[in-house]
């Protein structure tokens, strides 16, 4: 067996809360999603970064923002197929009569969102996927 070390890429800089990572090899690139967010907690809201790590690229390709879908945007999952790279995410979003996202998850809707690219750089708007309260 070889082993070799690839040196680390920074990916973000600040002391922001950046969890759920999720990686995947995809037509030749390297390809990682992640969660970045003030806290652990649904609130502040949380938005979900997709970066390419090409040539040491540092800072995120694309960024699906809470205003995107009003909501706190966390635990992505890269999936992939020979033609298309799909992104599953979840969502905690505001439980009727609320407007606004609770701390508390157990006072929060749970939806699950996905989008994909076909070519690496383009991705679909986020669309809902399942019922609410299934992940």
């Amino acid at each position: 067996m070889h082993l070799s070390y690839t040196p680390p890429i920074q990916l973000t800089a600040g002391t922001n809360h950046h969890a759920f990572t999720s990686c995947a090899r995809w037509k030749g690139q390297t390809y990682v999603a992640y969660r970045a967010a003030e806290t652990h907690h649904p609130w502040p809201l949380g938005n979900i970064c997709i970066s390419t790590l090409t040539n040491a690229t540092t800072r995120p390709n694309i960024t699906f923002w809470n205003t995107d879908i009003d909501g706190d945007l966390r635990d992505p999952r890269l999936i992939t197929t020979s033609d298309v790279l799909y992104c599953l995410i979840g969502a905690y979003l505001p439980k009727y009569p609320r407007t606004t996202v609770s701390l508390r998850s157990s006072e929060n809707l749970i939806q699950s969102f996905l989008t994909y690219t076909e070519d690496g750089v383009k991705w679909a708007p986020l669309a809902p996927i399942y019922r609410p309260n299934y992940w």
